[in-house]
């Protein structure tokens, strides 16, 4: 757009743009994941991430990032060889509940958190023994199961 036209400047017309696609993305893999389909969800995760790489307005998405995050992990979840964090010991599933500990922080959902942490444990360690890698499984066991004092895992 010209200098001195009537329209708004076409940085913030972007920005406005930018926004609407990260929300539909943000829907649309909420969609997909919910429907199960990995190929449609993935294509809109990386949609979503190229958007918000590129987005100086990043405020504006503080809530959805985190949940994006945990939904990516999550499908990769069966894929050990899925790394999202610098740790490469951890397994998709861990890294999915270690961003979801963030999301907890940030609303109060405490009984609803702490259901959902317990179920990804657990499917973090029998992934792994479904894959035949009982060491791994026993690694993330004591490593996810260490704070409850006692011998006797779930």
């Amino acid at each position: 757009m010209e200098e001195g036209t009537d329209g708004p400047p076409f940085d913030d017309t972007a920005a406005v743009a930018t926004n609407w696609m990260c929300d539909f993305m943000f829907a649309s893999i909420c969609f997909y994941f919910r429907e199960d389909r990995t190929e449609e969800f993935q294509r809109s995760a990386n949609v979503l991430e190229w958007l918000l790489e590129g987005s100086r307005k990043i405020d504006a998405h503080r809530k959805t990032i985190p949940i994006a995050q945990f939904l990516m992990r999550v499908s990769e979840g069966k894929n050990l060889d899925s790394q999202f964090d610098t740790d490469e010991s951890l397994t998709p599933l861990e890294t999915a509940l270690m961003t979801f500990n963030q999301i907890e922080e940030e609303e109060d959902l405490k009984n609803l958190h702490e259901e959902i942490e317990l179920v990804l444990k657990v499917q973090a360690v029998v992934i792994c023994m479904e894959k035949g890698k009982f060491k791994l499984s026993s690694e993330i066991l004591d490593r996810l199961f260490q704070e409850s004092g006692s011998n006797t895992y779930v």
